[in-house]
C-alpha cells in the first residue's frame, strides 16, 4: 500500500505540465531510503505505549532540531530549487533518528519530504499523517514558522520508530506552503493530497504541525496549543482526535492542547491541512498556538531560535501528546474494550479528574481501591453537567470494587472525576473501561481489527493460534512451528515465548532443569519447576518414570513404605526398593522369628517342668 503510494505521486507528478525538477545533490524521486529492520523492536498490540511515548520526546533533542534547521537560514521557496540545504538535512535527520527505519523519499515538482514509518499489517490499511512545512517566508529563519513543526516530525519519528506499529505513519514535510506562484500557497502539500486521494490512501487522523513555540507572558500560566477541527461533522470523524490530544495529555501527560472548532479558529484556512480538508480528507487537525495573535515574530526576520519567549516545553509536549494519541489508537485489542489505569495521591479536599474521548453510545465502567478515607466519583459531560455521582464513605484499600457504571448516550468528551472530600490524603488505584467505535460505522472496536475478524476464528495450520494473531506477531499461518524449534506457535504464544525465535526452544524460562521445548514435549508449564505443584520438580518426576502432571506425591510405586515424595527428599529412587528400609524390614522379620522361637522353647520347658512335678 504504502509503495503505491509512492508511485502513485511519482508518476502522477511526472504526468503534470510543470517540469520534475531534480537537483543532483538530493535522492532521486524514485528512489527510498529502505528500512534496514533493528533488533528488539517491539511490536504493539493490545498496550496502550502512550505514557511511553509521552515520555520519550525529549526537551534537548527536540530544541536542537528547530535551532539547526532555522540555522541554515532563510528558506523561501520562490524557485523550486530553493530549500536544498534544508531538505537534505530534513531527509538525513529523519533516517538518522530512526536507526533507517523511516523510508525517505523527495517527491513531487515543489519536492515534498515524505517519510514512511511501515506498519506491519499487509493489505490496504488506513494510515497516520504527520506534517509541516518546511520553508519560510522571505528573510525569515522560521524558527517557530515553521521548523517548530518539523522538529515535531522528527522527534516523534525518533520516538514511534522505537516500536513497530500495526500501520503507516507518514512524516510529511512540505515546500512551497509559502505563497511562490500568482498568490497561491500550500502548493506542495496540494500535490500530496490530491495523489493521495487519486491513489485511494484513507488517512485515519491527520495532525498538521504549524507555529506552537510562542507563549504569551500575558496570558494565564496555563496557555495551551490549540487543535483545530472541522465543524458540521459527527464526532469521530474530526474532533474526537483533537479530543484524544487532550484525553492523552491529561491522563499520561499534562494538558497542552484544547480543542477548538474550525468556525472559532481564523487560522483554518491558513495552513497545510486545508490541502487534505478541500480534497476530501475530514479528519485532519491543524496544531496551533493559542497566543498567535499576539505573536509579533512568527515567520518574520526575529522569528529566530534564540527569541526569548519561546517556550520548548510546550513544542515538545505537544509531540508527545500527539504521539500519545497515535499509540492510543493503535492499542486496540480484539475483543477488549477501552481501558485505563491511574493511580495516585489525592489531597485533602482536592480531586483527580480523568477526561475520556468516547466515541459511541456505551457505558462507563469504573473499579477501584482507595485508601485513607471515603471518596466519591463524579461523571460530568462536555459542558460539566453532573451526570452520575457515587459516594464511599469508607476505605477500600485491600480489593478493587466496582465504583461506577455511567450510561453514554451522545459521543463527546466526558470526565470522570475522583474527589477526596475528606482532610487527609487519599491514595487510589482506579480503572476505566468502556466502548469505542473511532471509524463510526456501527461496530465497536472491540468487534473488529484492522483485519477481516473471520481471521481471528480461523486456524489454518491447527496450532491453537488464529490466522489474524499469526498476522500480527509476524508468524508463519501455514506452519505451525513457525521458528522450528519443536514448540507449536500457539503453545509458544500462551506462555510468553517467541515463536519467531528458535534458540528459545533450548533456553530454560522456568531454571528447572528441562528445556522449553522438552516442557512442551511433556505438556508441562515452561514457567513452572513444578507443574503438578506436589512439591516434586518436573525433572525429578521426569527422570523418575512418575507423572509431572499429576499430584503423586503420596504414592509408592516401588512399595518400600516411602512415599515419592519422601524419596525426592532423600534423594532415592521412587522406582527401586530403598535397601536400607528393606534390611530394616528383613531384620524386623527375622528377629520376630527368633523370638518366637525362643518363646515356644521356653513355653516347651516350662510345660515339661511343670508335668514331671
Amino acid at each position: 500500500m504504502r509503495r503505491l503510494f509512492l508511485v502513485v505521486v511519482i508518476l502522477s507528478m511526472l504526468s503534470t505540465t510543470t517540469p520534475l525538477y531534480i537537483p543532483n545533490d538530493i535522492p532521486n524521486q524514485s528512489s527510498i531510503v529502505v528500512a534496514q529492520m533493528t533488533q528488539n523492536i517491539e511490536r504493539v498490540y493490545g498496550t496502550n505505549f502512550a505514557d511511553d511515548i509521552f515520555y520519550a520526546c525529549n526537551y534537548d533533542t527536540y530544541r536542537s532540531y528547530v535551532r539547526d534547521l532555522s540555522e541554515i537560514g532563510s528558506r523561501f521557496s520562490r524557485e523550486v530549487a530553493s530549500n536544498t540545504a534544508a531538505r537534505n538535512w530534513i531527509v538525513d535527520k529523519l533516517g538518522e533518528v530512526s536507526d533507517g527505519r523511516v523510508e525517505v523519499s523527495v517527491v513531487g515538482a515543489y519536492n515534498n519530504i515524505l517519510g514512511i514509518l511501515p506498519g506491519y499489517l499487509p493489505g490496504d490499511q488506513p494510515v497516520f499523517a504527520l506534517t509541516a512545512h518546511y520553508d519560510t517566508n522571505e528573510g525569515s529563519p522560521g524558527a517557530n514558522d515553521d521548523a517548530s513543526g518539523v522538529a515535531l516530525l522528527i522527534e516523534l519519528a525518533r520516538v514511534l520508530s522505537d516500536y513497530e506499529w500495526p500501520l503507516d505513519i507518514y512524516f510529511c514535510a512540505f515546500n512551497a506552503a509559502v505563497s511562490i506562484e500568482f498568490g497561491i500557497p500550500f502548493q506542495g502539500s496540494d500535490e500530496v493530497a490530491v495523489a493521495a486521494m487519486n491513489s485511494g490512501i484513507e488517512i485515519l487522523a491527520l495532525y498538521n504541525i504549524d507555529s506552537i513555540l510562542y507563549r504569551n507572558p500575558y496570558a494565564p500560566p496555563d496557555d495551551q496549543v490549540l487543535l483545530a477541527y472541522a465543524d458540521g461533522l459527527d464526532y469521530n470523524v474530526a474532533k474526537y482526535w483533537a479530543d484524544l490530544a487532550e484525553m492523552v495529555g491529561n491522563l499520561y501527560g499534562y494538558d497542552v492542547t484544547r480543542s477548538m472548532s474550525s468556525s472559532e479558529f481564523p487560522l483554518w484556512y491558513s495552513s497545510d491541512h486545508i490541502s487534505f480538508y478541500q480534497e476530501g480528507y475530514r479528519s485532519v487537525i491543524c496544531a496551533f498556538e493559542s497566543s498567535y495573535s499576539s505573536d509579533p515574530v512568527s515567520g518574520g526576520p526575529n522569528d529566530v531560535f534564540s527569541y526569548s519567549r519561546f517556550n520548548y516545553l510546550l513544542g515538545v509536549a505537544t509531540a508527545g501528546v500527539i504521539g500519545g494519541s497515535l499509540a492510543f489508537a493503535m492499542s486496540r485489542e480484539y475483543g477488549e474494550p477501552v481501558h485505563h489505569s491511574i493511580n495516585g495521591i489525592i489531597n485533602g479536599g482536592f480531586n483527580r479528574t480523568m477526561h475520556l474521548a468516547i466515541t459511541t453510545p456505551t457505558t462507563i465502567n469504573a473499579t477501584c481501591r482507595w485508601w485513607g478515607g471515603g471518596v466519591q466519583f463524579k461523571v460530568y459531560n462536555s459542558m460539566w453537567t453532573l451526570i452520575d455521582i457515587m459516594v464511599y464513605p469508607e476505605a477500600s484499600a485491600w480489593e478493587s470494587q466496582h465504583v461506577l457504571s455511567t450510561e453514554i448516550t451522545i459521543p463527546g468528551l466526558y470526565y470522570v472525576v475522583v474527589d477526596c472530600f475528606s482532610d487527609y490524603s487519599l491514595g487510589y488505584e482506579i480503572t476505566v473501561e468502556y466502548d469505542a467505535d473511532v471509524d463510526g460505522n456501527g461496530v465497536l472496536d472491540r468487534n473488529e481489527y484492522w483485519l477481516d475478524a473471520a481471521l481471528f476464528n480461523t486456524d489454518s495450520d491447527s496450532d491453537q493460534l488464529s490466522d489474524a494473531m499469526e498476522i500480527i506477531i509476524g508468524a508463519d499461518e501455514s506452519s505451525p512451528d513457525s521458528d522450528l524449534d519443536s514448540m507449536t506457535d500457539g503453545w509458544e504464544y500462551e506462555y510468553g515465548l517467541d515463536p519467531l525465535d528458535p534458540s528459545d526452544g533450548q533456553e530454560d524460562a522456568d531454571g528447572d532443569g528441562v528445556s522449553n521445548a522438552d516442557e512442551f514435549l511433556n505438556s508441562l508449564n515452561p514457567h513452572s519447576a513444578d507443574t503438578d505443584m506436589d512439591l516434586m520438580p518436573d525433572l525429578f518426576e521426569l527422570e523418575n518414570g512418575l507423572d509431572p502432571l499429576v499430584n503423586d506425591a503420596d504414592l509408592d510405586p516401588d512399595e518400600d513404605g516411602k512415599n515419592n515424595l519422601d524419596e525426592y527428599l532423600d534423594g532415592s529412587d521412587p522406582q527401586v526398593a530403598d535397601q536400607d528400609v528393606f534390611d530394616f524390614i528383613t531384620f524386623g522379620i527375622t528377629s520376630g522369628a527368633f523370638l518366637l522361637v525362643g518363646i515356644g522353647a521356653y513355653l516347651s520347658k516350662k510345660y515339661s517342668n511343670l508335668m514331671d512335678s
